[in-house]
């Protein structure tokens, strides 16, 4: 796995939550790229529009190896995070 970020503490967390337990849902989970990021400049460089998006919105686009994970805060990529797990069969359970 690769990814291109802005080197900041919560978007290095997503990363180790990526690599933690999307490798373990994913077969052949290093080949994608991930892209992480926030704010207008970034989802338009992907083509997706930051006012579409709600509070703590985000957007999940794949473009073939490629994924990108984008919101308009910090967090919300965060939360895009882990939709993307839980749609790859990861169940966080809290107890």
């Amino acid at each position: 796995m690769i990814f291109q970020y802005e080197a900041n503490e919560v978007f290095r967390f997503a990363e180790e939550q990526l690599k933690m337990y999307f490798s373990a849902c994913v077969s052949q989970s290093d080949r994608y790229v991930f892209h992480l990021g926030k704010g207008e400049e970034f989802l338009a460089k992907w083509h997706l529009r930051a006012d579409a998006l709600r509070y703590d919105g985000f957007y999940l686009k794949r473009a073939g190896d490629d994924i990108v994970i984008g919101g308009n805060f910090e967090r919300s990529v965060l939360f895009g995070v882990y939709e993307l797990l839980e749609r790859q069969g990861c169940v966080f359970v809290i107890g």
